[in-house]
């Protein structure tokens, strides 16, 4: 016949398993106290690192749109030379003209 524990015993069972369970706890927060630490600071430099490229990147966005403005402006200019240069020319032809039609009568 089986006897039945008593409560007694049953309290006593639960509390040294509980007291198990709390060395176990410990045990294991203890452990992993350090990697807990070493994550926290990785991810402190990556966000530090975050931070870094987000501000190279927007003196870069800076930069870019500088040079896209100058590379225009040069645009602009050599179009204003070509337009000169073709103003010279057609002068030039006209002087070559008047000079040859001044020959003609002279």
């Amino acid at each position: 016949m089986e006897t039945k524990p008593t409560i007694e015993t049953v309290l006593g069972t639960m509390n040294e398993q509980t007291a198990l369970l709390q060395e176990l706890v410990t045990e294991v927060t203890r452990n992993l106290l350090p990697e807990v630490a070493a994550v926290k600071a990785a991810q402190q430099r990556l966000m530090t690192e975050v931070l870094t490229q987000k501000s190279e990147q927007s003196a870069m966005k800076a930069m870019l749109q500088e040079i896209d403005t100058r590379t225009r402006r040069i645009d602009h200019r050599i179009t204003v030379l070509a337009q000169d240069m073709l103003d010279l020319r057609a002068t030039m032809q006209r002087i070559d003209a008047d000079l040859l039609s001044l020959k003609a009568v002279g």
